[in-house]
């Protein structure tokens, strides 16, 4: 969490548009904790909160003013194709690499994971 809050912190977002923002959103700050998250079952409060980070991010863009939110985050999180900005929900992010582990492991004994 405080990774991902560091890294927010470091872009001056008053540079980035919001397609900056969401592209941001999207291939960086999702990714950050890949391997993380497809190893460990993180907390539902650690992940709102990284949740909770994105979203704060994509409407104020700086982390130290506060924002209107337009819209509710559910309407954020749905995917590009039902008319939505596609920002990856942390939890479930979490939940299908810990999946797609166990689907590995279940398919191949034998390997070295």
């Amino acid at each position: 969490m405080e990774t991902v809050h560091r890294r927010l912190l470091s872009w001056n977002s008053l540079l980035l548009s919001q397609a900056g923002r969401l592209t941001l959103i999207n291939s960086v700050l999702s990714n950050l904790s890949n391997y993380f998250l497809s190893v460990f079952k993180i907390s539902v409060s650690v992940s709102n909160r990284i949740n909770s980070l994105l979203a704060q991010f994509w409407w104020a863009g700086v982390q130290s003013k506060s924002s209107i939110h337009w819209c509710s985050k559910l309407v954020l999180d749905l995917p590009k194709t039902k008319g939505a900005l596609g920002i990856r929900n942390i939890n479930c992010l979490n939940q299908t690499l810990l999946a797609k582990q166990a689907w590995k492991i279940l398919n191949n004994p034998e390997s070295l994971l």
